[in-house]
């Protein structure tokens, strides 16, 4: 006979069970640590959230005077381009500039797109985690 079939089984799963709760323990403190460490953190994320909100609102104001500025350009210049211009395909090079520009602010709109799209996306499912609401 081997040692364990001299061990009663009870005795041996009470050990056992005792072991794994004993683990259960540990791991629910650690996991107790990390809440409290997150609320720490929702204050700063708090703040951060805040902060993003003014950079948005700085943004919107900014693209609603681009597109202001943008409509009195096109407004002037439909008056004063030459007809065969874009026929030529010799526009003038305030337009190449324009072009680049607006193509930059297209950029940095997707920019911000992204950014915005990922910190919602994240914010969701933390939410729905947090609350166990089904997505």
């Amino acid at each position: 006979m081997t040692v364990l079939n001299q061990v009663p089984i009870p005795a041996l799963h009470r050990h056992q069970w005792q072991a794994e709760a004993a683990q259960w323990h540990g791991e629910v403190g650690s996991w107790c640590h990390e809440c409290r460490r997150a609320l720490t953190d929702l204050r700063h994320l708090e703040a951060a959230l805040r902060k993003q909100e003014e950079k948005l609102q700085g943004y919107e104001e900014m693209i609603s005077s681009y597109g202001e500025r943008l409509a009195a350009q096109e407004w002037t210049e439909a008056d004063s381009t030459p007809e065969d211009a874009e026929k030529v395909g010799t526009l003038p090079a305030v337009y190449a500039e324009r072009a680049s520009r607006h193509c930059r602010q297209r950029e940095s709109h997707e920019g911000f797109r992204r950014r915005h799209y990922t910190l919602m996306a994240h914010w969701a499912l933390l939410c729905q985690t947090l609350t166990g609401a089904q997505p």
